[in-house]
Order: C-alpha cells, then sequence, then structure tokens
C-alpha cells in the first residue's frame, strides 16, 4: 500500500479531512433533535392492518411480491487499472 501513496500530504487532503471533521460534528449536533423526532414517532398511534386493508393498501397485489430480476452483466471492458484482482490463496 505504501508504493501507492504520495510521500506528502497534498493540501487538498487537508481541505477534504477537515470538511469531513465539519460534516461528523453536525450529524453530532443534530443527535439531540434526532433522538426527540425518534421518541415522537416510536409514541405515535399505531396503523392496523384492519386500516391499510380499508385503505386497499392490504393485501399486497402479487407483483409487489416478485423476487426483483438479477442484475445484467455488463458488456463492457474494463479499462486501464479496473481488471479484477486476483489474490492468492
Amino acid at each position: 500500500m505504501n508504493d501507492i501513496l504520495p510521500p506528502t500530504w497534498p493540501s487538498r487532503w487537508t481541505v477534504d479531512l477537515l470538511d469531513l471533521i465539519n460534516a461528523l460534528g453536525l450529524l453530532v449536533a443534530l443527535e439531540p433533535r434526532q433522538d426527540r423526532r425518534l421518541d415522537a414517532v416510536s409514541s405515535g398511534p399505531l396503523i392496523t392492518t384492519d386500516e391499510l386493508r380499508d385503505e386497499g393498501i392490504l393485501p399486497v397485489p402479487a407483483y409487489a411480491t416478485k423476487e426483483p430480476k438479477a442484475p445484467r452483466k455488463s458488456r463492457r471492458t474494463p479499462g486501464p487499472g479496473q481488471e479484477s484482482l486476483d489474490f492468492p490463496n
């Protein structure tokens, strides 16, 4: 891994690191509000299955319960440096 790192710390990394620390600090500051919001939602009224049936939400239609299709394989060839890595066993 040391072979792919630059020999010095680029100044752009400092800016990115400060942005990350700032974003994490803002998220931590939001935690009390998020906690109050979660409590309000958790202690709020519940929706019963009878209410869901009355609104036509239940029963779930058959088309909505099917397994999703598997993603298609890409037909593009990988570019330089994007080949798969083969690790020794």
